[in-house]
Formats: C-alpha cells, sequence, structure tokens
C-alpha cells in the first residue's frame, strides 16, 4: 500500500523520520512488514508503527486521509493490515458522515453522534474495522455538519 505524510511521522523504535509529502510503500514479505522509499528499504520489521510529530498531521494510504498512530502488522501470512490509533472524537467526525447523510438535520446528526461514541466506546481497546461490520469509518473524510454534531454532543 501507498502512504504518504501530511506532517512528518516518527517510526517507533528507531531514529527514522517519514517526512511531509514524499510517498513511501508498506508491503508484506515473508511475514515482515517492509517500508519502501523508492526502491530503498527503510525498515523490515514484524510491525511497523508511526507517529505523528504534531495531533495534526495525517497519513494517506491509499489516497486516504487518516489522522492519528498507525501500527502496520501482517494479516494471513500475505497483507498488510494497517491499524489506526486516534481520538474518540476524531474518530466519530469520521464515522458520523458515513454512518448517515451529513447534509441531514443536525439534531439528527447529534443523535447519531451519541449512538456513534456509545458503540464506539463499547469497544474500547479492541481493534475494529472500518466497515459496516462495526462502524463506516472514512478517517479525515469530514463534512462541517457532522463535525459541529460531534463537537456539540
Amino acid at each position: 500500500m501507498t502512504i504518504k505524510p501530511t506532517g512528518d511521522y516518527l517510526v517507533q523504535g528507531s531514529n527514522l523520520r517519514l517526512t511531509n509529502g514524499t510517498s513511501y510503500v508498506v508491503k508484506y514479505d515473508n511475514n515482515r512488514i517492509i517500508l519502501l522509499e523508492g526502491s530503498t528499504t527503510l525498515i523490515q520489521s514484524d510491525s511497523v508503527n508511526l507517529i505523528p510529530s504534531l495531533e495534526t498531521n495525517y497519513l494517506t494510504i491509499n489516497n486516504r486521509p487518516y489522522l492519528g498512530s498507525f501500527r502496520f502488522i501482517p494479516e494471513n501470512s500475505k497483507y498488510v493490515r494497517p491499524i489506526n490509533e486516534v481520538f474518540i472524537e476524531d474518530y466519530l467526525k469520521g464515522v458520523v458522515p458515513f454512518e448517515m447523510m451529513a447534509g441531514w438535520n443536525k439534531e439528527a446528526l447529534k443523535s447519531q453522534a451519541v449512538a456513534a461514541r456509545t458503540y464506539a466506546l463499547s469497544y474500547l481497546n479492541r481493534v475494529m474495522d472500518d466497515t459496516i461490520n462495526y462502524q463506516v469509518y472514512g478517517g479525515y473524510a469530514w463534512h462541517p455538519n457532522s463535525t459541529v454534531a460531534v463537537d456539540e454532543r
């Protein structure tokens, strides 16, 4: 998968820094996660953890932006699974407009925000995917109406 940071990200456990605007590739090979810049291997490990140097930095994964930190792990001996750790309020701002039309009445959006928060908190400290199996999470693709609804609830 292709990743591109907006702002710098630190590779945990190393002195490596991913720089703003540079594209990188994360891939699986022989039960290892490999991080590449062009054809240069930057790191090979059982997992790769990326931490933003500022909370406002975000990482684009296959052209979709996400706030927070990331852990990339092998999955099913052939894929890379990105795990995004994000503040609950930022998570909700990425859920509500994907669970309900963001143009709907603000009070309805607030109700959705409460329901989504309650649901998310019931899964606290567990890994959820970003599909209808849990809640559809669109990352840092926020909508102004639903963002206000989350902030007001």
